[in-house]
């Protein structure tokens, strides 16, 4: 998957509220993509960046695979009634390829073409017009303790959302005794952290890492330091399976992480 920089401005916006009834089912509720019809793919959620749904309001927000979105989702007043306009919703600008870019087309259309939905417990299927089932989904782990991430891209603190060369060499574990520890990519660093699950909050302590100096890749000091401090803003934090989002005191994302396999 190629990852392209993008300005902040880009990828947030925010649309004008419609008048539109909340369902109280779908309210407040969040969603990880399991299947969809006519795809011969990889399971979507073994994809890099897995595929999401989440309501809120009259909002709908969510990932393709690719890029994050959000718009508004309606309803015509008959029962489990809903519609996506895909045409209408705002979206990141990140390029991705092969599988990720054919499987965020397909739940575009897959999401454009939803009529009615279906609520079973902790699952969510999509069909459309005639009945037939266009997507099914789960409700996504949220749990943060005894978790071990890979960094996909962080706030660089310049304006901009960054994956790079020396991305790959970052991680983040957060133990269930209240440490946090990783690689900045050259460095191991340490630190606390504490949160709170009832309103996503995060605090991480001063960070400390070892003191090595590495030339390559080129420019990994700084990216060392960029992501650290994007690490140290993190004040809430959003887990939805395998995706892990820390956003900073103004709610721009300060980092971006995937699970790490068997985590």
């Amino acid at each position: 998957m190629k990852k392209i920089v993008f300005p902040l401005t880009a990828a947030v916006a925010l649309l004008c509220n419609a008048a539109y009834a909340v369902d109280a089912k779908l309210n407040n509720t969040e969603w990880a993509l399991q299947s969809l019809s006519g795809w011969n793919g990889q399971s979507p959620a073994k994809l890099p960046r897995p595929a999401t749904l989440a309501f809120n309001g009259d909002n709908v927000s969510g990932s393709d695979g690719c890029n994050s979105f959000n718009g508004i989702y309606t309803q015509t007043g008959k029962p489990n009634s809903l519609r996506i306009p895909t045409d209408k919703m705002m979206s990141t600008m990140m390029a991705c390829i092969d599988n990720v870019d054919k499987l965020s087309r397909q739940y575009t259309q897959i999401l454009n073409q939803t009529a009615t939905y279906q609520l079973n417990g902790n699952s969510l299927t999509l069909k459309d017009a005639r009945g037939r089932k266009l997507a099914s989904f789960t409700k996504p782990v949220s749990t943060l303790p005894g978790t071990s991430w890979q960094v996909r891209d962080y706030n660089n603190g310049r304006e901009a959302i960054v994956g790079n060369a020396n991305t790959p060499n970052m991680n983040v574990t957060f133990a269930k005794d209240g440490r946090v520890t990783g690689n900045g990519g050259c460095n191991g660093f340490f630190a606390t952290y504490t949160h709170n699950p009832n309103d996503n909050s995060i605090k991480i302590s001063q960070i400390g890492a070892t003191k090595m100096f590495c030339h390559r890749p080129e420019g990994v000091m700084q990216d060392e330091a960029d992501f650290l401090k994007a690490l140290a803003s993190a004040k809430t934090f959003r887990r939805s399976g395998s995706t892990l989002e820390l956003f900073n005191q103004q709610g721009i994302l300060a980092v971006g992480l995937g699970l790490k396999a068997g985590k």
